[in-house]
């Protein structure tokens, strides 16, 4: 009966655990969107010197100026939104170019659990493999297309 309990705590303790993962999640979510967003803010003040305070003082006045209309023209501007994936793309293919260049490390273990065969040893039940593989010949080309990707 004492096994039974154990367990109960042990489902317990990762129902306690759930709530933790989903505010990891959600934390960490949150800078990768911020990150994103912060790249395109930078696009937006590079190509038109405004910012993303300039658009939130805009849309709360209630008279504007021909300054304030060219800031909510710029933010609602379908080039803007073009430009920033134009650069998460780019970001995303220099980041491609640098896994290809590196090697690839992979670890497998198996452990096979019988109830009936209790024959054999478990060094016989168990299996680990590591894998590893780098590029030689093609290393260069992949390394060339990181420094091209750079540019």
């Amino acid at each position: 009966m004492a096994p039974a309990k154990n367990q109960g705590s042990e489902k317990c303790g990762r129902q306690k655990l759930w709530p933790a993962f989903l505010v990891a999640l959600i934390a960490f979510g949150g800078t990768a969107h911020s990150g994103n967003e912060k790249k395109t803010d930078a696009l937006l003040f590079e190509s038109t010197g405004i910012t993303r305070s300039d658009i939130e003082k805009v849309a709360k006045k209630e008279s504007l100026d021909l300054f304030d209309v060219y800031v909510l023209a710029v933010s609602g501007t379908e080039r803007m939104a073009i430009e920033s994936e134009y650069s998460l793309q780019a970001d995303a293919r220099r980041r491609q170019a640098l896994g290809l260049f590196l090697p690839r490390v992979s670890l497998k273990a198996t452990k096979t659990l019988t109830e009936v065969d209790r024959t054999t040893s478990p060094a016989q039940r168990s299996n680990v493999s590591l894998y590893a593989r780098q590029n030689l010949l093609t290393g260069l080309d992949e390394y060339a297309s990181f420094r091209g990707s750079a540019a």
